[in-house]
C-alpha cells in the first residue's frame, strides 16, 4: 500500500516506521540498504535521499511520471488554523505574518492537474457516497469552522487574520535586490569572522 507524506510517495514495506513531513521517518537500519528512492522522472536517487536529502537537483525536469505539489499556504482562514496548530517540524516556532509573506507567491500557474478533473470528480463522488466518509468530511469541515470562530475571539489570532487581510501577494525580489542582500550577508560574515 502506498503511503503519502506531505512531499513524497512511498510503498510502506516496513523500512520506515513513521510518516513525516518531508519523508518517512525512523528507518529500520537493517532494511535501509535495500531501499530505493526515485525522482519523478524514474531516475534512481543517491543514498542520501533515504535519510537526509529532500530536494531533487535544481534545474532539471522531474515531472515525467509524477508530480507532487506541496502548497505551503491556502486560504487565510486556513492559515489561522495552521498558526494555531504550529509548525510541523519546528513546534516552538510561532507562525506569524513573516511566514505568510515569505511564501505567498502567486507568480506561476500550473494547470496540468486540470486534465485529471473528471477522474477526480468521479472519486470524490464515490467517496461522498460512502456514508462514513461523508460524515467524517462534514465533521471535519464543521470542526474547522468552529475552531476558526473560537480563535477569532482571541486578540492574537484576530490580529493575525486582520494583518493577512491587509497583506497583498508577495513579489519576488529583483536580481539587483537579491544581489544587494547577498552582498550585505557576505559583508556580515566577513565582519563576524565567519568563513564564506
Amino acid at each position: 500500500m502506498a503511503q503519502r507524506d506531505v512531499q513524497n510517495l512511498y510503498k510502506n514495506d516496513g523500512t520506515y516506521a513513521k510518516v513525516g513531513v518531508h519523508r518517512p521517518r525512523n528507518p529500520d537500519k537493517s532494511r535501509l540498504a535495500a531501499a530505493r528512492w526515485y525522482d519523478g522522472e524514474g531516475r534512481l536517487l543517491s543514498d542520501q535521499f533515504k535519510t537526509t536529502r529532500v530536494f531533487s537537483d535544481y534545474g532539471r525536469s522531474n515531472y515525467k511520471y509524477a508530480q507532487l505539489n506541496h502548497y505551503l499556504l491556502g486560504a487565510k482562514q486556513s492559515y489561522v488554523l495552521k498558526a494555531d496548530r504550529g509548525r510541523a517540524v519546528h513546534g516552538d516556532d510561532v507562525l506569524g505574518l513573516d511566514y505568510w509573506v515569505e511564501r505567498n507567491f502567486n507568480t506561476d500557474e500550473d494547470t496540468s492537474i486540470h486534465r485529471m478533473a473528471a477522474l477526480a470528480t468521479q472519486y470524490l463522488h464515490r467517496y461522498m457516497d460512502d456514508p462514513a466518509l461523508a460524515r467524517l468530511h462534514a465533521d471535519a469541515a464543521a470542526w474547522r469552522k468552529a475552531r476558526f470562530d473560537k480563535l477569532m475571539l482571541q486578540d492574537a489570532y484576530r490580529a493575525l487574520y486582520g494583518r493577512l487581510l491587509m497583506t497583498p501577494e508577495s513579489q519576488p525580489t529583483t536580481r539587483e535586490q537579491s544581489r544587494m542582500l547577498v552582498n550585505y550577508g557576505l559583508r556580515a560574515r566577513a565582519q563576524n569572522g565567519d568563513a564564506p
